[in-house]
């Protein structure tokens, strides 16, 4: 969701960089409600795709936001680590149907080694920022840690600052 918003120049409105407009003193009527119509489209365009692309319980919670920051925050808090990493595992095995038929086995190993890591790198960079230190740590090792052991390690952490927070 993330890379589709960036795509289209949307993203800054889940992290709050595109606030709602504020009149400016100089600022005419006309110039303004435009800006407004502009902002106000915008934030439920990513609101719908947000309803749209999630599952019925999340898309029901949808109603009860009127900015995507807000939204995009809940849903940053609300799912766990294994919650999300069982939707990317699904989305990758569909993915995996339409890799090619390796012939030679030893390219099948290189290139499972390859798009392995990458997975890895992509979990780790879309987590939330309250893993930020546990994922430094997990980037920084060598050789880079499985997606499994990865897993196992941020539930760990899940969990301590579940720990903290109560």
């Amino acid at each position: 969701m993330r890379s589709f918003l960036k795509g289209r120049m949307l993203w800054h409105y889940c992290t709050g960089v595109m606030t709602i407009p504020i009149k400016g003193a100089s600022e005419g009527d006309a110039v303004f409600l435009n800006r407004m119509i502009e902002w106000d489209s915008h934030n439920h365009m990513i609101l719908t795709w947000i309803r749209n692309t999630s599952i019925p319980s999340i898309s029901n919670l949808m109603g009860s936001f009127d900015d995507a920051k807000s939204a995009w925050d809940m849903l940053a808090k609300r799912a766990t680590i294994n919650d999300y990493y069982d939707q990317l595992r699904f989305i990758w095995d569909q993915i995996d149907l339409s890799d090619p038929t390796w012939t030679c086995s030893k390219d099948a190993q290189q290139y499972a080694s390859i798009r392995d890591e990458f997975r890895l790198y992509e979990f780790l960079m879309s987590l939330h920022k309250d893993f930020e230190p546990i994922r430094g740590q997990l980037l920084n090792r060598s050789p880079a840690p499985s997606l499994d052991t990865a897993v196992n390690e941020l539930v760990r952490e899940e969990a301590r600052l579940a720990t903290l927070q109560a």
